[in-house]
């Protein structure tokens, strides 16, 4: 993945909000989005324990958590296997 900045990544997700279902909550929407496209949804909710699927308000701390999971996971490959992105 090429590395992007929080603001973009926040962007990313809200702009995705017009597609959003009518009978889906903010927060299922968010989830959904970034656990098909980012993939790190379930571990936010379940070990960061930052849950926006049933509560809206956790909206921005759930976009901010998984912007951190993804930046970390990203560190991680380059130390592991050498940064790719050069």
């Amino acid at each position: 993945m090429e590395k992007i900045t929080l603001e973009e990544f926040r962007s990313d997700v809200l702009t995705a909000m017009s597609d959003k279902p009518k009978n889906w909550r903010d927060g299922q929407f968010v989830f959904n989005y970034i656990n098909e496209k980012y993939k790190v949804a379930r571990y936010v909710q379940f070990i960061d324990g930052v849950d926006c699927f049933h509560n809206d308000s956790n909206i921005e701390a759930f976009i901010v958590r998984s912007y951190e999971n993804l930046m970390a996971e990203e560190q991680l490959k380059d130390i592991f296997y050498g940064n790719t992105n050069d």
